[in-house]
């Protein structure tokens, strides 16, 4: 997409001067966002208030990890190293933006729906990232 007309707001961010990840390989240029999304990739990209210097950066999508182990509320087992708000910050500075929690290797299991709902209230104001949980199969249930 053409750079767009400076002083008109057109984005929310641009990222800039990045080493962005594209299928065809890598490209040092810009991305803008807008409403969340990707609006455009493109060189000298112009009309955001928040714009992120990424010079020396490299600029990818973000990966989902499926399988990963949170051990909260968790009895106080493990919550320190393997809970919410390490976890999902470890996840964030090695470029994992979603996580699924396991459901059967964790405290409490999430093997029905009240356990589920204990896992998602252990979650609140923690992620810094997007977290998901599903049940487990399990003989009982």
């Amino acid at each position: 997409m053409p750079a767009r007309q400076a002083g008109i707001r057109n984005y929310d961010a641009i990222i800039a001067n990045g080493l962005v990840i594209l299928e065809q390989g890598e490209v040092l240029t810009d991305v803008a966002i807008k409403n969340g999304k990707i609006a455009a990739i493109g060189s000298a990209l112009r009309g955001a208030e928040h714009v992120i210097d990424a010079t020396g950066l490299v600029v990818s999508p973000g990966m989902v990890d499926a399988h990963v182990h949170i051990n909260e509320p968790g009895g106080g087992i493990r919550k320190d190293w393997e809970g919410y708000v390490t976890g999902t910050r470890a996840c964030a500075k090695g470029g994992v933006t979603t996580i699924i929690a396991m459901p059967l290797n964790q405290l409490p299991a999430t093997v029905d729906k009240n356990m589920l709902e204990i896992k998602y209230a252990a979650g609140v104001g923690k992620l810094v990232i997007d977290a998901a949980s599903h049940g487990g199969l399990v003989p009982y249930n």
